[in-house]
């Protein structure tokens, strides 16, 4: 909007932009108003600028150099923030980047944990398997069978006869039971078996 101007007012126009210039500044630093809003309000300075720039004289000089000076600031404090605004979103990207990256570290890890912890798990009971298979050396084996055929009427050692075995055979009493259960189911009959035919054959000679 062209504005009619003369000598006489043409201060009354000047420093009612400066003292916009200001309030505007001072707004957008205190949030008062958006980037938006600020770029309207300084195209409106701009046009009433416009309107009577062709007034100026010399002596007009320091209300211009006000003007740039307010403009200069406003500009550099748009700057700073699309800086700030820049270093925010590069930051922000870096940060969520590395957040990925741990929390798939972090998944990682914990499959691998859950694949160590099954395989030892299967390898434990593979051994526990194992070791309900294993036999006993023959020495220990001997022993015991021994014990059994003599005492195949009553295969059931008493306390005293089981510490005894305990001692020679060096198992332990778990071991000890575990193996006279099983011996009675297996080898018993086929001791008793024995010792009828070889009483049978005696008697028939």
């Amino acid at each position: 909007m062209s504005i009619s101007i003369n000598m006489e007012n043409r201060n009354s126009i000047i420093i009612p932009i400066l003292t916009k210039l200001a309030k505007y500044e001072a707004d957008y630093i205190r949030s008062a108003c958006t980037r938006k809003e600020l770029e309207r309000k300084l195209h409106e300075i701009k046009n009433d600028y416009e309107s009577v720039q062709k007034h100026f004289t010399q002596s007009d000089m320091n209300y211009i150099a006000i003007m740039l000076l307010f403009l200069e600031r406003i500009k550099t404090s748009l700057e700073l923030e699309d800086e700030i605004i820049r270093i925010i979103d590069c930051e922000s990207s870096r940060f969520n980047s590395n957040i990925t990256k741990v929390l798939e570290d972090l998944k990682q890890s914990f499959k691998n944990i859950q694949r160590m912890s099954t395989q030892d798990g299967s390898a434990s009971l593979d051994g526990s398997m194992k070791a309900k298979r294993t036999n006993y050396p023959k020495q220990t084996s001997h022993i015991l069978k021994k014990w059994l055929q003599e005492n195949a009427k009553d295969p059931y050692p008493s306390d005293t006869e089981k510490a005894i075995l305990r001692e020679k055979t060096g198992l332990d009493a778990t071991q000890l039971n575990n193996w006279f259960i099983n011996a009675r189911r297996r080898i018993l009959p086929f001791l008793r078996e024995n010792n009828n035919r070889h009483k049978g054959e005696m008697n028939h000679n």
